[in-house]
């Protein structure tokens, strides 16, 4: 149960997703206090993230605190690999491995490391200038599987690309301090 003084505050969530109806979905089943606002977007596109962008600065200044929660995944299984446990030798193994399509690393990095980076980079000015005068936050969502030192059955991408995600959002943290932008760190 929430306290009744939270429900005169005006908290909202701006939420986005590719899924349209899961969004909608979301937003109907919320019964909480506050409002959810869906937002179609795709964080590996410049342009879709400028149109988010634009969206939510046309509500800035309504709510209370500003926390942005920055979270993209995808997994492919044909970058899933047996975990090398002796039954191959070095060269079926590194066949195997090297049968993985390069296009299939670069969309697995381009959703799961570099649309988070743009993601916070695209969102930068409306968290800088939140109205309250209180210091926003970035919250990127990260995975056990990028401080593992064993493939998870040859999750050699994705664990790479959490990994990444783990440095990036330290950066991230460094930088952005200076920015009027308060806490940025790592959920798992």
């Amino acid at each position: 149960m929430v306290p009744s003084r939270y429900h005169s505050l005006r908290f909202a969530s701006d939420i986005a997703s590719r899924r349209r109806e899961l969004l909608d979905r979301i937003a109907t089943e919320h019964t909480g206090p506050g409002e959810i606002i869906p937002l179609t977007l795709d964080h590996s596109d410049k342009e879709s993230l400028k149109a988010a962008v634009a969206e939510v600065s046309k509500r800035v200044g309504r709510w209370k605190s500003k926390t942005f929660l920055a979270n993209a995944a995808v997994l492919r299984k044909r970058l899933i690999t047996p975990q090398l446990q002796g039954d191959f030798t070095p060269s079926e193994y590194a066949d195997m491995l090297f049968a993985q399509p390069m296009e299939d690393w670069d969309e697995l990095l381009r959703i799961n490391l570099s649309a988070v980076y743009f993601s916070c980079v695209a969102f930068m000015p409306l968290l800088a200038a939140n109205p309250h005068k209180e210091r926003a936050s970035i919250v990127t969502i990260g995975s056990i599987s990028g401080t593992t030192t064993i493939s998870q059955m040859g999750q050699y991408a994705y664990n790479a690309a959490k990994a990444g995600l783990h440095s990036l959002t330290k950066m991230l943290a460094t930088d952005f301090k200076h920015l009027s932008i308060g806490d940025i760190f790592q959920a798992r």
